[in-house]
C-alpha cells in the first residue's frame, strides 16, 4: 500500500502521438538521455511496441515519470469502435467506453498499439501529445485527438518542429479545441532553459502535482548550478596543469652545436609539448561530457591535427584571447620578438584538441637564431658535470609555457568554446557530433570586465611560477563560473 501511494504521488505523463513524430526525442531532452539503447529511438515505424517507463531522477529520488507509448496505427477505426461501445448515450464517449473497447479487443491481435497506448491513460495521468506540423492534418490525426480528449486527462499538445510549415496554421486551428495547452518545442535544439520551460508547462495542465513539479524544477536548477561549479573546477585544473607543464630532452654538446640535429630535436620537443597540452584539454573536456551526460559527442584524434593555422592571417589572431589593450590592462604585453617575427601571443586557435597549437609550432622554427626560443621559457642544464670542452657533455633541454601572456587566455577561450558546444547540444539529437578543428570564432574571454581579467591574470601568473596562489581561488572560481554561465544560459 505504501509503495502504491508513493507511485501515485509521482507526477506521471504519457507521451502520445503517431509513429516518428519525435516522441522519443522529446523524452530524451526531458530526461537528458542520449543513449539510443535505452531510449529505443528508431526510424522504423512501429519500433516502439510497448510502453516504456522513464524516470526523471535526482540521485535515487524519482521526481517525474514519463511513459513512452507506441503510436496510433488505426486511429480512425479505433474511434469508430469506441463510438459503438458508447452507443446511444448522450454526449461524447468517456473512460467507460474506452475501457470496454480495451477489454473487448485485448488479446485478439486487433488494435494492439491502441490498447497499449490507452491503458495507462485510464489511470488519470497527464498527456503530452507530440505532433510534427510538416505532416498535413489528416482524418487520422483528428481521430487521435478525439480519442485523447475522450480520456478526460489533462492534455498538452507539443508542436515538435524546427520552423513553421505550410500546414502549421491548420494544426494550430485544431489543437486549441482538443488540448488544455499548446506549446512549440524543437527537441533537436532545445537547451537547458527550454527544457525547464517545458517542465513549467506541465504545471499548467497538472495542478494536482504542482508542489512536486515545482520541486523538480528547483532540483534541476540546483543540479545545473552544481554542474557548472564542477565544470569550473575541471577547467581550472586543466589551466593550472597546462601553465606549469614542461617537456625535456637530453642532448649532447655535439648535437647542440650541430644546427640540423639541434633544430630537429627542438621541433620534436615542441610537438611533444603541444601534444601534451592537447591531451590535458581532452581529459578536461571528457570530464565535462560525462558531467552533462553526453555520449554522442566524440573528440577528434590528436594525430595529424598540428597543421593549418596561419599565424599571419588576421582571423587566427584577432578573435581569441584578449586584445592588446586588454592584455596591457590585465598584466602587460611581453612585446614582439626581435627581427619582426610573428607575435605568438596574438595567435588565434581552433577549438580542436590539437589544431589549437599548430601555428605556434610552425612559428618557432627560428630556435637558436639569436640564442633563444621566441616566446618560450627554455633552459639548458649540464647533466654530467663534465668540462664543457668535452663532446660527450649532456645537457637537458627544457621547454616550458610560452612567455607571452596571451597564451593562457587562448587556452581559456579554447576550453570555454568546447564547454559551450557541450552544454548547448540537445540530448534529443541522435547524430554523432565530432568536435573538430575550426576557425576561431568570437572570443569569450574578451567580454570579461577589467577587474575580472585582472583576477584571472594574477592567477595565471602564479600558475606559471609553479606557486598557485590559493588565496585567489574564490575570486577565480567566481570569474570562471561567470565565463561558463554565459554559455549555458545564452540560448
Amino acid at each position: 500500500m505504501e509503495e502504491n501511494k508513493a507511485n501515485q504521488d509521482i507526477p506521471t505523463f504519457v507521451v502520445v502521438g503517431k509513429v516518428n513524430m519525435g516522441k522519443t526525442s522529446v523524452l530524451a531532452t526531458l530526461l537528458e538521455q542520449d543513449d539510443n539503447a535505452i531510449m529505443r529511438v528508431s526510424s522504423t515505424p512501429g519500433e516502439t511496441t510497448r510502453c516504456h517507463e522513464h524516470a526523471l531522477k535526482q540521485g535515487d529520488n524519482e521526481l517525474v515519470r514519463f511513459i513512452d507509448t507506441p503510436g496510433f496505427s488505426r486511429a480512425v477505426d479505433a474511434m469508430r469502435e469506441i463510438l459503438k461501445f458508447h452507443g446511444d448515450h448522450a454526449g461524447s464517449p468517456g473512460k467507460v467506453a474506452i475501457q470496454h473497447f480495451i477489454t473487448h479487443h485485448k488479446g485478439t491481435g486487433e488494435f494492439a498499439d491502441e490498447i497499449i497506448l490507452l491503458e495507462p491513460l485510464l489511470r488519470g495521468v497527464g498527456i503530452i501529445y507530440v505532433i510534427d506540423t510538416s505532416h498535413p492534418l489528416r482524418d487520422s490525426y483528428i481521430a487521435e485527438m478525439e480519442i485523447i480528449r475522450w480520456t478526460g486527462c489533462q492534455r498538452l499538445a507539443l508542436i515538435n518542429q524546427q520552423a513553421d510549415t505550410e500546414h502549421t496554421a491548420d494544426w494550430k486551428s485544431k489543437l486549441g479545441s482538443y488540448f488544455n495547452l499548446v506549446r512549440s518545442f524543437n527537441a533537436h535544439s532545445a537547451t537547458y532553459r527550454e527544457r525547464l520551460k517545458l517542465l513549467r508547462s506541465l504545471l499548467e495542465i497538472d495542478e494536482s502535482h504542482t508542489k512536486q513539479i515545482q520541486q523538480t524544477i528547483r532540483a534541476l536548477e540546483s543540479e545545473w548550478f552544481s554542474r557548472r561549479e564542477q565544470a569550473t573546477e575541471y577547467v581550472l585544473d586543466f589551466l593550472s596543469e597546462a601553465l606549469q607543464h614542461e617537456e625535456s630532452v637530453s642532448m649532447s654538446r655535439r648535437d647542440c652545436e650541430n644546427e640540423t640535429r639541434r633544430l630537429k630535436v627542438v621541433d620534436d620537443l615542441k610537438r611533444s609539448y603541444f601534444k601534451s597540452i592537447a591531451k590535458k584539454q581532452q581529459t578536461c573536456t571528457e570530464a565535462i561530457l560525462r558531467l552533462y551526460k553526453h555520449s554522442l559527442i566524440e573528440l577528434e584524434d590528436d594525430d595529424g591535427v598540428f597543421e593549418g593555422v596561419d599565424l599571419e592571417a588576421e582571423e587566427t589572431w584577432s578573435k581569441w584571447g584578449l586584445s592588446r589593450n586588454q592584455l596591457t590592462l590585465a598584466g602587460g604585453l611581453t612585446g614582439v620578438t626581435a627581427g619582426g617575427a610573428v607575435d605568438l601571443g596574438t595567435a588565434g586557435a581552433t577549438h580542436g584538441l590539437g589544431a589549437l597549437f599548430g601555428g605556434l609550432i610552425g612559428a618557432t622554427t627560428t630556435y637558436f637564431k639569436g640564442g633563444s626560443l621566441p616566446n618560450f621559457s627554455i633552459s639548458l642544464e649540464d647533466l654530467t658535470g663534465a668540462p664543457k670542452s668535452q663532446d660527450n657533455e649532456q645537457r637537458s633541454l627544457t621547454i616550458g609555457v610560452p612567455d607571452n601572456e596571451n597564451f593562457a587566455w587562448i587556452l581559456l577561450d579554447s576550453v570555454a568554446h568546447q564547454y559551450k558546444e557541450v552544454v548547448q547540444r540537445s540530448h534529443g539529437r541522435r547524430d554523432v557530433q565530432r568536435v573538430t578543428a575550426a576557425k576561431p570564432s568570437e572570443s569569450l574571454v574578451r567580454a570579461l570586465s577589467s577587474s575580472e581579467r585582472s583576477v584571472i591574470s594574477k592567477w595565471f601568473s602564479s600558475c606559471k611560477k609553479g606557486k598557485t596562489d590559493h588565496s585567489l581561488e574564490p575570486k577565480v572560481l567566481a570569474v570562471m563560473s561567470h565565463v561558463l554561465s554565459g554559455e549555458d544560459e545564452s540560448r
